[in-house]
């Protein structure tokens, strides 16, 4: 059986983790419990991304300068509720299932 260490960010006292996102702010996701959790393959992008989402919601923005232009920056507003010592990055295990079934009955019509 093939298994795979991953890594998730969980709050100590809820033991609710950061959740898998498919949008690109993942800076703006809620703690969770019932969505899975976003699993990272090493310690270290894990902390890094716990730094990000702790700071606040993160997105670029842009203004018009003087010359007519565009100029992007980046944008955090703060979330004072996230709390790095709230955090902790935990070490899990994805363990690949196999399912057995009935070969005969699989193939009847």
């Amino acid at each position: 059986m093939k298994t795979q260490v991953y890594y998730i960010i969980r709050h100590k006292t809820t033991q609710q983790w950061i959740p898998a996102s498919l949008q690109r702010g993942r800076t703006a996701v809620e703690l969770s419990s019932e969505l899975p959790p976003r699993l990272f393959s090493t310690k270290g992008a894990a902390k890094q991304s716990l730094k990000w989402w702790c700071d606040g919601i993160s997105y670029m923005a842009s203004e018009t300068n003087w010359l007519g232009s565009n100029e992007y920056m980046l944008v955090t507003d703060k979330k004072p509720e996230r709390k790095l010592e709230d955090m902790e990055v935990i070490a899990v295990e994805l363990k690949e299932i196999y399912e057995i079934r009935n070969t005969t009955q699989d193939l009847s019509l």
